[in-house]
This record gives structure tokens, C-alpha cells and sequence, in this order.
């Protein structure tokens, strides 16, 4: 999933995602409108033809999407937990947000509304719609509105994690759910199956997973075929797929397909001596992670230069490649980096002066650099 860069300087709409085929806002009235590529219903207009190619398909031309009397969408809720293990306030660090949902996958969308619920729609092979059916929905008249129905889950949803074909909700207690497409253990089930596309599986049904004992997940990411949690003690674990060591194990074997891969089986990836994690993001075959002595390391996948090392040299499949053998990526000196984006194949970085720097394939002159590469 490759993804683009964007920035609104007034506050008044929020870009919650850029996807390689699509692009969604939601608006100060707290609805959403999204365009470009529709692939099984994605931009929830009851139809599958691609928006914003053409005249009049933008501006007032294009209705927010439909999703039933009164709804208003939320990007998440702040938590403050009080009960045991509470969070380490000493080294626990929040995003610029205190709370963050990445609402969109390749090719469907979930929204948390304001009375708490979830609604989804778009494709839905694997069942990641979570509706007990493989149907999409979203592409037809009819499907969208009161008659979007909602997901039903064993909890109160406080942010969404959308990824490639499987989607996983943080509830008000903290405890995490995934469902969808699950062949490489990225649902952290212990096993390879899919879930969500039968009724006796989402609800109750559906139980929380095991990363840990006494862990509490801070934050969520996904992308593809792979899931990453940054834990309450900043520590990072990934599993699922794990073709080119974007797990950060030395080893291209899979994680989360296995009971002895999950929980207190499943290591924190070691990225050097007292080395913890601020934020993680995943491209399709790499992560990043921004660490909270300020600087940057990627692991994985390096075809297109994605891990900053000037080489193409996948790391983190071999052993001696992780922890204190990982090196930083050289951003140059002087900055103080504030955030961390990456794409399928490329990242960027913003700095406190509001400078930013990218790196990876640079397709379509997407980097910035005034070149085509």
C-alpha cells in the first residue's frame, strides 16, 4: 500500500488517510467524504465508479457518504485508565495525538461513530467488514445509511487499525481484537484462519488477543500483511508476515500463526541498548520506528533505498542485523524530527522547523525532489 503526503493548514478538515488509490476527509461537521479509485464500494457512494477524474465529481458535487440519521464520525476517544497495570508515566510518551485511528484500508473503511460503534464498508472477501458475511458493501444502492449495519464486537471501540485485509479495534478497556484475513498470523490468533466472515465469529464470539502478560497497547499500526503494537513501556512487538524481516526477528519466518508465537511467546524487537519506541510505521515490506532518543531506524525490505542505508540490502532476516547492529538512519544534524510517515516503498520525516525530509522509490516524483528516479 503506497501512500501519499498531504497537510491542511486549517483545522477545519482533518485528512484521516491518503491511500494509493483513494483520498478521505472528514469534515468539521464530523462526516466524511472520500474520492479516487472505488474498488468494491470503498468511497460508500452505492456505486463502484471512480470519483475525481472527471468535472463536477468534487466540491458540492460530492455528498459526504451516507452513514445513517445523526452518525458523526470520531477519529477516537482518549482514555485514562485506572486500573492495574496502569501506564508508566515516567517513560510513557503520547503521540501528537492522545489517541489515533488509521480508518483506512487498501480497499475499506471503518469509522468509529460517537455513541461508540463501528461501521464498515467497502471490500469484503475475508470478512474484514466484520458483518458475518463476505458481501461487499458499498458498491450498490441500498447499502449504505440506516442500512449499513454495525459491527458488532465483544466491547467499547475507543480506535480502528484498517490494514490491507484485516481490521483490529482498541477497546475502552484497552484490550485489542482483530479479525479478517488471517493466512499469516496477522490477526494474533495462534492460528491461519479468517475470521469475520461467519456470523458465530465477530461479537462475543470474537475473542481479544494475547500479546503479553500485563501488557498494555499504547498504539496500533498496520499495513498489508503485518501488525506492529508499541507497548505502555515503549516497547515494540510485530507479527504476521514476514517475508523480508519487517518483523525485526532475524528471520523470515512468520509470527502469530502458532499458540507458542503469541503472548509472552512473542519477543519486543531489539532495537539496541535502552533503545524505546515513540511511534511505528509500516510500508509494505518495511517498518520504521521514530525512538525516543529522536532518531529513526528501518528494518525490512530496502529494494528502492526505503531504509535510509544507501544500500538495497533487506535487514532484519538475518541474525546480528537487529539491536545495537541496526543503524540509524542519516537524516543530518541539527534537526529534531517531530514525526514519522512511511509509504509502501518510501517515508518521510517532519521536523520542529516544519522542514521535512523523504526517502525510497521515487515514482511519480512523489519525494519532493524535483527529480524522477
Amino acid at each position: 500500500m503506497e501512500v501519499f503526503f498531504c497537510y491542511f493548514l486549517d483545522s477545519t478538515d482533518d485528512l484521516i488517510s491518503l491511500i494509493d488509490s483513494y483520498t478521505c476527509v472528514i469534515l468539521n461537521n464530523r462526516r466524511m467524504k472520500c474520492w479516487g479509485r472505488n474498488l468494491s464500494g470503498t468511497l460508500g457512494q452505492g456505486h463502484s465508479n471512480r470519483i475525481g477524474d472527471g468535472p463536477n465529481e468534487l466540491g458540492d458535487y460530492l455528498p459526504p457518504i451516507s452513514l445513517g440519521v445523526g452518525v458523526e464520525i470520531k477519529e477516537c476517544f482518549d482514555f485514562a485508565p485506572t486500573f492495574s497495570p496502569t501506564l508508566n508515566p515516567s517513560i510513557y510518551i503520547f503521540p501528537q495525538k492522545t489517541c489515533k485511528s488509521d480508518m483506512l484500508g487498501t480497499a475499506s473503511a471503518c469509522i468509529i461513530t460517537k455513541s461508540q460503534s463501528l461501521k464498515c464498508w467497502g471490500r469484503n472477501n475475508e470478512g474484514q467488514l466484520g458483518h458475518g458475511d463476505s458481501e461487499d458493501k458499498g458498491d450498490q444502492t441500498g447499502e449504505m445509511g440506516e442500512n449499513l449495519t454495525l459491527t458488532s464486537l465483544p466491547g467499547t471501540p475507543i480506535s480502528i487499525m484498517a490494514s490491507h485485509t484485516s481490521n483490529c479495534v482498541q477497546f475502552d478497556d484497552l484490550q485489542v481484537s482483530c479479525w479478517g484475513y488471517g493466512n499469516y498470523g496477522q490477526l494474533a490468533a495462534g492460528n491461519s484462519f479468517s475470521q469475520g466472515d461467519d456470523p458465530m465469529e465477530m461479537g462475543n464470539y470474537l475473542a481479544h488477543i494475547n500479546l503479553g502478560t500485563n501488557l498494555l497497547i499504547r498504539h496500533l499500526a498496520g499495513d498489508y500483511l503485518t501488525h506492529c503494537l508499541i507497548s505502555d513501556l515503549n516497547q515494540l512487538k510485530c507479527w504476521g508476515y514476514n517475508n523480508s524481516g519487517q518483523l525485526g526477528q532475524e528471520s523470515t519466518d512468520i509470527f502469530g500463526d502458532d499458540p507458542q508465537e503469541v503472548g509472552d511467546y512473542l519477543p519486543n524487537i531489539d532495537l539496541g541498548t535502552n533503545e524505546l519506541v515513540n511511534q511505528v510505521n509500516l510500508g509494505n515490506w518495511h517498518t520504521c520506528v521514530l525512538l525516543l532518543s529522536g532518531n529513526i531506524k528501518c528494518f525490512g525490505l530496502s529494494s528502492s533505498g526505503q531504509l535510509g542505508q544507501g544500500s538495497v540490502t533487506t535487514v532484519g532476516d538475518s541474525v546480528n542485523e537487529m539491536g545495537d547492529n541496526l543503524d540509524i538512519t542519516p537524516l543530518g544534524s541539527g534537526l529534531v524530527i517531530s514525526s514519522l510517515y512511511s509509504g509502501g516503498t518510501s517515508n518521510c520525516v517532519s521536523f520542529s522547523d516544519g522542514s521535512m525530509k523523504c526517502w525510497g522509490l521515487n515514482s511519480f516524483g512523489k519525494l519532493g525532489l524535483e527529480v524522477a528516479s
